[in-house]
């Protein structure tokens, strides 16, 4: 027999449909379904977190790690009652340092540092340092060539935190050492520069201060309110009256909002229930119409031809050229001499024959 398990999401409204179909199926199928709801997971609550901080004189001043655990949990009542309430504490020792008369751009927050944490030799991961250095531009001459420097006095300010309380009291002496010896922060402050005839610097007394982050998740669906510096002073009091009253002030962060408990709704027309039969395919949506092109623009009409100007009408033929009339009398002249000149000539060809005869 063929056994087939059958699991449901959780907010599923159709569950109880399903069991009654498979209950319908077993008794008329030799198949054997047996239907597994997985557990509803349990509601989330929204959380809300601060952070408390107040400045000592020594680490022997810190509240009890169990005072503070009950500090935080003084909001965990009437409508609250059993909430969660989780702390980190973190002990830090804050130190400044000044180097005057220094370029400033040769200084800052990484070189910084590292130089703080060779110096003082603590593990780098501890350290945060903010370097201020409000320069002034001087003109210096450097290879025969007049430039301008900005230089002013660096401050650094130091912060080394760790969450261990011997590892704070560890770095608090070595802070302490640094400020009445001064040689290794200078040493180590020349390397991360490259300033080789840096000066030594101004080291102030380290300060110390804790601060506890606390988290809070709700009992209820409402955040849980957070408590006022006053509030909170005065609960570590109440937890442990051998603690001196502290000067403390909260850092409030946005509260975290609660989520949603029910699942995400469905689009509109579908339900949780199963189908019967397979969910056909969409139909492939037919593609968009393409848009008509373009018609080109009509063929301009050839120029009209301007009228032929008018054939010039042609001038009337002129008559051929008159011959001046010959004159009579001097035509009559010549005649006569040629008749004169043949008839002389007549003469003389006879006179020429007679004479040459016997």
């Amino acid at each position: 027999m063929l056994g087939l398990w059958v699991f449901v999401l959780p907010y599923a409204v159709g569950a109880g449909e399903i069991w009654e179909s498979l209950k319908n199926m077993n008794e008329t199928n030799e198949t054997e379904f047996l239907l597994a709801v997985q557990p509803t997971p349990a509601p989330t609550f929204p959380q809300t977190q601060y952070t408390m901080r107040a400045a000592v004189t020594d680490f022997s001043e810190v509240p009890s790690l169990a005072s503070l655990q009950t500090a935080g949990e003084q909001q965990c009542s009437g409508t609250q009652t059993g909430c969660e309430v989780k702390k980190q504490v973190q002990y830090m020792i804050e130190q400044v340092a000044e180097f005057p008369n220094v370029a400033c751009d040769a200084f800052t927050d990484t070189k910084a540092g590292n130089a703080v944490a060779t110096g003082l030799s603590v593990y780098r991961q501890a350290v945060t340092s903010t370097v201020k250095c409000p320069a002034t531009r001087r003109l210096e001459v450097i290879d025969g060539r007049h430039l301008q420097s900005a230089t002013g006095t660096a401050n650094i300010q130091s912060t080394i935190a760790t969450t261990d309380l011997a590892e704070a009291n560890t770095f608090k002496t070595a802070a302490v050492n640094a400020a009445q010896n001064t040689a290794a922060l200078q040493a180590a402050f020349a390397t991360e520069t490259g300033i080789s005839d840096l000066q030594a610097p101004t080291v102030q007394t380290p300060t110390l201060a804790f601060s506890v982050t606390y988290t809070v998740t709700s009992s209820t669906a409402t955040a849980v309110e957070t408590p006022s510096a006053t509030q909170i002073a005065n609960a570590i009091v109440a937890a442990d009256p051998n603690i001196a009253q502290l000067s403390v002030t909260v850092d409030t962060p946005a509260p975290t909002p609660a989520p949603t408990v029910a699942p995400t709704p469905l689009p509109a027309g579908s339900t949780f229930a199963p189908t019967l039969t397979p969910t056909p395919a969409p139909a492939t949506p037919a593609p968009p119409t393409p848009a008509p092109p373009t018609p080109a623009p009509p063929t301009p009409a050839p120029p009209t031809p301007a009228p032929p100007a008018p054939a010039p009408t042609p001038a009337p033929p002129t008559a051929a050229p008159t011959s001046a009339p010959m004159n009579s009398s001097s035509e009559d002249e010549s005649g006569v001499t040629r008749s004169c000149l043949a008839t002389a000539a007549l003469s003389i060809v006879a006179l020429a024959a007679f004479v040459a005869s016997p």
